[in-house]
């Protein structure tokens, strides 16, 4: 299952299904789009939002949405058994994608592999 998360209403509806430090990374993350954007907004459109993927399959349908093979993410970094890969499509809008670290796709990982040389 895909899920999408614009305000900290959505994490809530979704903390029972991760560990808590990735809880606390989605909650850090969606409170600075709520800061930056307004809880209100149509995240849709503006500030953008994350999105939790469960299983492989999933990934097909997020081609159009996050174009993983075509856009490298600004950067990736593992917590517990998650990886989270953050990206930039223009100045204002942005998507964080949370995905377990046994489904992730290669080209998130190379990312991750960069991150962690530094």
């Amino acid at each position: 299952m895909i899920h999408f998360i614009g305000n900290k209403k959505h994490v809530n509806q979704v903390a029972h299904l991760l560990p808590q430090a990735v809880v606390n990374e989605l909650l850090t993350s969606t409170l600075a789009l709520d800061r930056a954007y307004g809880e209100h907004r149509n995240f849709w459109e503006s500030g953008g939002y994350s999105i939790i993927v469960d299983n492989v399959n999933d990934f097909l349908s997020l081609s159009s949405i996050v174009p993983i093979r075509h856009h490298p993410a600004e950067w990736a970094k593992k917590i517990e058994d998650y990886v989270i890969s953050f990206y930039l499509f223009n100045n204002d809008f942005s998507i964080a994608l949370f995905t377990p670290y046994d489904i992730t796709p290669d080209t998130i990982l190379e990312e991750l592999e960069i991150e962690e040389e530094y």
